[in-house]
């Protein structure tokens, strides 16, 4: 099954992203841990896209099969089962120094694979510091 969704986000030129979500297969069931084999994040700029994360073995410091509350969390009382964050300096050629740029959005698409494919896009809009 599978399931995509869109979500928009802000945050201040070097920053840290902080991406949390529920993620929920195309029935409305909670994913679990046990229903996908690896998850990858991708960052596009343009043309240019770099895959930050393409990991089977980070699923239990990121993904809970219940759901939790807090950590910035204020969606709702019911929580979030995804958590991860973005450093600047991993993002778009993150290895030779590079950040994100002040006024340009991203777009970071999120995937899953195995038994359940939930796919998530966050396209995050990146402000400059005023002064």
């Amino acid at each position: 099954m599978k399931r995509s969704q869109i979500s928009d986000a802000e945050v201040f030129q070097g920053a840290p992203i902080l991406l949390q979500n529920r993620l929920v297969t195309a029935d409305q069931t909670q994913l679990l841990q046990s229903d996908f084999s690896t998850w990858t994040l991708k960052v596009i700029s343009g043309t240019t896209v770099t895959t930050v994360v393409d990991a089977s073995n980070v699923k239990v410091n990121n993904f809970w099969d219940t759901y939790q509350t807090g950590n910035g969390w204020s969606r709702d009382g019911i929580g979030y089962n995804f958590q991860y964050t973005l450093t600047p300096g991993g993002f778009i050629n993150g290895a030779s120094g590079e950040q994100y740029e002040g006024g340009k959005t991203y777009r970071l698409e999120f995937s899953t694979a195995g038994t359940s494919v939930v796919k998530w896009v966050w396209n995050v809009k990146v402000l400059t510091w005023a002064g």
